[in-house]
């Protein structure tokens, strides 16, 4: 009987156009263009408004947007979610390393001037089936700009106003209450409700983590890459 059931219901469904009509896609042209505007509106906003949480979440976002779908080649979002600040010293936080020299997967700072910046994954999808190859790579100029502003006074404001006394977030990027994406899930939905109300619309919205639904998912603008 409920295979009968499920023959009569309608499929999803796939098709981009189809998915684009009813509201749930977004090209990827369309969206480069966004991430963009927001990395230019961050910075506009921080150089007329100062650092603010307003403003340093802003920044924040257009970060964490560019870094997964702009400047980069895909990455897989397990290594940009585990991605720790250039300062953090301790042990690596993957939860199965065993290697005791082992960093973890690290954004560094090779240089000041000329700004370079660097990323570091020994901790990613093939990485057993490479013989625990790490895979490194240096910043893009624009995004490791982007970057470093974000991680300098942008930052520190966010981590003073979400995090208790005493506490610290080794992350590069975190969610609304401070913390790190350390459940894929949370990185999933900051980013829907990022495509579907922000940078420009979402915080006329005095709710907005209590709203939805989100049309627009990472598996649909990211789903048909390959992946580290």
């Amino acid at each position: 009987m409920h295979l009968q059931v499920a023959d009569q219901l309608p499929r999803p469904s796939k098709d981009p156009k189809g998915l684009a009509d009813a509201g749930k896609w977004m090209s990827a042209p369309r969206l480069v263009h966004l991430i963009h505007g927001a990395e230019l509106q961050s910075q506009d906003q921080m150089q007329q408004q100062g650092v603010t949480v307003e403003t340093s979440r802003d920044m924040h976002d257009a970060a964490l947007a560019a870094m997964t779908f702009s400047h980069l080649p895909p990455v897989r979002l397990s290594c940009i979610r585990s991605l720790v600040v250039p300062a953090y010293t301790g042990p690596c936080l993957h939860p199965d390393c065993k290697e005791p020299s082992c960093e973890g997967n690290r954004l560094s700072i090779t240089s000041e001037s000329p700004l370079l910046m660097h990323i570091q994954l020994p901790h990613h999808k093939n990485a057993r089936k490479w013989g625990k190859a790490v895979i490194e790579f240096d910043v893009p100029s624009d995004l490791a700009q982007l970057l470093h502003t974000y991680l300098g006074a942008p930052r520190k404001a966010l981590l003073e106003h979400h995090l208790l006394i005493g506490d610290t977030c080794p992350y590069v990027f975190m969610d609304m209450h401070g913390r790190g994406f350390v459940a894929a899930a949370v990185l999933t939905l900051y980013w829907q409700k990022w495509l579907v109300y922000g940078p420009e619309n979402w915080r006329r919205l005095p709710y907005f983590w209590n709203v939805g639904p989100f049309p627009v998912s990472l598996r649909q603008t990211r789903g048909s890459e390959t992946h580290y």
